[in-house]
């Protein structure tokens, strides 16, 4: 199927026809036995590479088979994705089953469901991959495959002492099985489910599939020698706390039979408690992969290399795609460039900008320009951006806000110090002066695009995905039959290395953030509290930053980081205080996106949360992507479970005013008002 955009679906399981690419901590993965465990936020690339690593996928997948390489495979990838309907249903089954109160009996329902699970989507991929000639099987290690699973659920309940011929013989019953654990509560064989709870030791069926079924698999593809069986486990923060435990017990107790790879959101798995007495899991026993500290030069590659893979990919799939010729590479710092001076930004702005005020302004900048050239030490002239065709407009408004006298800093030292206070204010200046003469900053530059993803390739593709739009022209015809000549040269342009315009990023930019946004709406008649909590604090961001009267913004330092100090639950009654409401929102929020929880610390009686607006809502509301820095800003539990208990009528803008006027009143004459020379 034609597509018109590279870069969307961005979501893994949105697409039909996923583009993987093989990440080098994927392949890290494949030569150890020892379990890993993946923790990241949501589009941060966990389910990429759990799937890269996925047998099903790259027996359907030819661009990841050639990533793979022309060696054959050696091991199975079995992947299975954990969602609510698992928990519920166990835990629906121990209080059908009369299990609770007996935590060994719930282990072994966690194993047994779980073994007859893999068993069935295992037997099911291989069928599959035999219908389409990936692979075929020794008919007679197949026999003894069945014969030993015939034997392995002998004493297993509704089985009936079944003989198996053929693993379809098996994948038959084995959904079988799995369907008599899935009854209702009120048609659940209760004495059976106790009985298949100690039909199978845990880890039996794994070990016949290591064994057994994968030793009668004949295909190109695996090494002849053997493969082994890795299951592949995501989204298993949907696990209850005491199925993670039994996980992890389960794990600690197969050691060596499979390889595991847990991936799960941070902070939603417990990763290191069993079941087993005085044993826990460490790093001996798992290696952990943390997402989200994934090193800017590791995002870089990853981004360019999921960029180009698209790319190419989407230009083979267009009728004008001629094969002759390399057509190049992508790289963020060629196609974006390096974050353009601000000074250089207020001039781009200007010069598009017809407002009369802005010519004054920049008047007034010219005279400061001359003072400067008067006073400043030679060696200083472009550290103050006074050079030929340049114009000081940062200098201006920091020199103003701070009613800076420029011939008292008369010596070298002098001068430096102040250079280096200026610089520190830049930021703020920028998005202070668009507030004030009522334009909209420019957004661009490789640093930015990727401060805006913040480590997250989902939300790298989105704004690629939006600029992709803006470079081909979104509104030109583009029929299933008749593609416009735009998206060739769209797609070219990405790989050609040349400069994309900073009017194009910019728009993109906004885009993106404006589609965050409209998905934060789409809560609102399901969680309206989510949507009140986020634009309440992105309004109170933005008159942080855009406090322009008097250049307030400027003259205080940068700030980005709220403070929120909740009192630690002490008694049963505290249960649903509002204070564990508001913590158990802004992890929510963490996961989703919308905010950046700092740091979590917990003190004597409270909990102490750090926490920025996330970056990609800054652009929206007009506000930077620096910091966050400090002073941090300290929000009272009170305003918090206001926005939580406010109804349709709540104004977040309002609110916003409103806490901002509050904090300044406290704290305004406070700040740092004088230069820290």
């Amino acid at each position: 199927m034609l597509i018109n955009n590279p870069f969307r679906p961005t979501k893994f399981e949105w697409e039909k026809r996923p583009i993987i690419w093989l990440s080098r901590r994927a392949r890290d993965l494949i030569p150890s036995i020892k379990p890993v465990y993946i923790s990241g936020s949501r589009g941060s690339g966990k389910t990429t590479i759990l799937r890269s690593l996925s047998s099903r996928q790259i027996a359907t997948d030819p661009n990841l088979r050639k990533q793979h390489g022309k060696r054959k495979l050696s091991w199975y990838g079995q992947y299975l994705q954990f969602n609510s309907t698992f928990q519920e249903q166990t835990d629906g089954i121990i209080e059908a089953a009369g299990l609770n109160g007996d935590p060994q009996s719930q282990y072994r329902l966690f194993t047994t469901y779980f073994e007859i699970t893999l068993l069935s989507s295992f037997l099911n991929d291989l069928i599959h991959f035999q219908e389409i000639d990936y692979l075929h099987f020794s008919a007679a290690d197949e026999g003894r495959a069945c014969e030993e699973l015939t034997s392995l659920l002998r004493k297993f309940p509704w089985a009936n002492s079944r003989n198996m011929h053929s693993f379809h013989d098996a994948r038959r019953l084995a959904r079988e099985l799995q369907t008599e654990f899935l009854r209702p509560s009120w048609d659940l064989d209760q004495e059976s489910v106790r009985e298949a709870i100690g039909a199978i030791l845990p880890g039996s069926v794994i070990k016949f599939i290591k064994d057994f079924a994968l030793r009668s698999v004949r295909s190109k593809e695996f090494d002849d020698s053997g493969v082994e069986f890795f299951i592949l486990l995501d989204d298993c923060e949907a696990l209850s706390a005491p199925q993670q435990v039994a996980l992890n017990t389960y794990i600690r107790r197969t050691e060596g039979v499979a390889k595991w790879v847990v991936s799960f959101l941070s902070g939603r798995f417990n990763t290191s408690d069993t079941s087993i007495n005085n044993t826990f899991l460490t790093e001996d026993d798992r290696d952990l992969i943390l997402m989200n500290k994934m090193s800017e030069s590791e995002f870089t590659t990853f981004s360019e290399q999921v960029a180009n893979l698209r790319l190419t990919t989407f230009l083979g799939q267009l009728p004008t795609y001629s094969k002759t010729g390399k057509p190049g590479s992508f790289n963020l710092e060629k196609t974006f460039g390096r974050s353009e001076p601000y000074n250089d930004l207020i001039a781009q702005i200007i010069k598009g900008s017809e407002k009369r005020e802005l010519s004054a302004f920049k008047s007034e900048v010219a005279s400061t320009k001359g003072m400067l050239l008067k006073y400043v030490n030679a060696n200083f002239i472009d550290r103050f951006s006074c050079g030929k065709d340049q114009l000081p407009y940062i200098e201006h408004i920091v020199l103003q806000a701070l009613d800076v006298r420029v011939e008292q800093y008369s010596s070298p030292e002098a001068q430096s110090s102040l250079a280096k206070t200026i610089d520190g204010k830049q930021a703020a200046a920028y998005i202070a002066f668009c507030a004030r003469y009522g334009v909209k900053p420019i957004y661009c530059g490789a640093n930015y695009i990727k401060a805006v993803s913040d480590r997250s390739i989902r939300d790298f593709l989105d704004v690629m995905a939006e600029l992709f739009d803006v470079l081909s022209n979104p509104r030109q015809s583009q029929s299933a039959d008749v593609f416009p000549r735009g998206l060739h040269d769209t797609a070219h342009r990405f790989l050609s290395g040349d400069r994309i315009p900073n009017s194009a990023q910019s728009s993109a930019i906004l885009l993106a953030s404006q589609a965050k946004y409209k998905n934060l709406s789409q809560l609102r008649s399901s969680e309206p509290q989510i949507e009140r909590l986020v634009l309440s604090l992105a309004h109170l961001q933005a008159e942080i930053e855009r406090d322009h009267n008097d250049w307030f913004a400027v003259k205080t330092p940068t700030r980005g980081r709220f403070l929120v100090e909740i009192p630690s639950q002490t008694t049963v009654e505290e249960t649903y205080s509002p204070g564990k409401r508001i913590l158990e929102l802004i992890w929510r929020l963490e996961f989703d996106r919308y905010i950046k929880v700092v740091s979590n610390e917990e003190k004597s009686n409270f909990v102490e949360v750090t926490f920025a607006l996330h970056r990609r809502l800054r652009p929206h509301v007009s506000c930077g992507y620096t910091g966050p820095y400090d002073p941090l800003i300290p929000l009272q539990l009170n305003w918090l479970s206001d926005i939580l208990g406010a109804g349709d009528t709540f104004d977040p803008e309002k609110w916003g005013r409103e806490k901002y006027a509050a904090l300044k009143r406290t704290n305004g004459s406070s700040n740092q008002m004088f230069l820290p020379l």
